[in-house]
This record gives structure tokens, sequence and C-alpha cells, in this order.
């Protein structure tokens, strides 16, 4: 049960303004403020990555019925692949791509500040649907925190990261 809805803690993130690559480590500091005596279950901070792009939508067309044998001896239809539409669609896809839990159940009194250091690795690999031309990626540090008895926290600061798609 929430008792308090407003935030029971300032949180602030500081790290190195550049353009980091995968592979990179990002080193990150949490800042935080009690406004009042709070319990804090849970603290971390993700990489979030998200890619957005636009595409026809696409349907089934069949292109004549192919009657082949299925597992356990039915009979499936087969029909062609995908065909696009006049229609276009927005695809938003969101993935945590690394996360560093610091904080475990931990009472903070009043105007207390308190301070942690994290890191967290850019993982190499592509990220996924990197590969499409025309996507928008924005990359942010997202910092969560699970109070007891109050809304939780939850702050999220933009990232620059530079890589070039494998074949691309």
């Amino acid at each position: 049960m929430i008792y308090s809805w407003a935030p029971s803690l300032d949180v602030e993130l500081f790290f190195e303004d550049r353009t980091y690559t995968l592979g990179d480590t990002i080193h990150v500091r949490v800042a935080l403020n009690a406004k009042r005596d709070v319990t804090v279950r849970h603290g971390r901070v993700d990489l979030v990555y998200e890619v957005r792009w636009v595409a026809p939508e696409t349907v089934h067309r069949p292109m004549g019925r192919l009657s082949r044998p299925g597992p356990g001896g039915q009979i499936m239809n087969s029909y062609a692949l995908r065909f696009p539409t006049k229609k276009m669609v927005e695809h938003k896809h969101s993935y945590i791509l690394g996360s560093t839990g610091f904080l475990e159940r931990t009472h903070l009194e009043a105007h207390t500040d308190g301070g942690y250091n994290v890191q967290i690795t850019i993982h190499k690999d592509d990220p996924p649907y990197a590969f499409i031309k025309g996507a928008s990626i924005t990359w942010s540090l997202v910092a969560m925190f699970d109070v007891a008895w109050a809304i939780d926290v939850k702050l999220s600061r933009g990232l620059k990261v530079a890589f070039t798609p494998t074949g691309a």
C-alpha cells in the first residue's frame, strides 16, 4: 500500500558527457537525498536501448495452396510470404541491455545525502534491430528505486552511443 504519492527521494545521475562505443564501460555516480525518513528496498541503474522505425504493414496472401504432410501425418496448407500493404505502422522496441543493482534494503533518515558509484558495460554485440535503415535509436541510463510505503522513484538521462551495425 502506498502512503505517500510525493517522491521521497531526490536522485541525480552523474557520468562523463561523451560519446560512448560498444564495449565501453560507463562510470556512474548516483546521488541521493532523502526528503523524509524512507526505506529503499532496492536501487539499480539500467542501460536502456530503444529503437523506432516506420514500415509498411504486411499480410499473408495465399499464392495457391500447397498441401504437405505435417507432424502426426495431418495435411498442412502452405502460403506465400508476407506482402506489404499501403498502411504504415510504427514499430517501437525497448530493451534493458545492462543493469547494476547497488542498494539493498536501506533506511535513510530525512535530509540524508548518499552517493553510490556503479559501472555498466555496453555489450560489444550489435543491439537488436540496429540493422534497420532509417531507425531512430536512443540510449539512456535509468535509475530506479523501490521505496517502501511510497511511490517508486525513477530518473532517466540520455546517453550518446555511436556504432556501425555489422554488415552496414
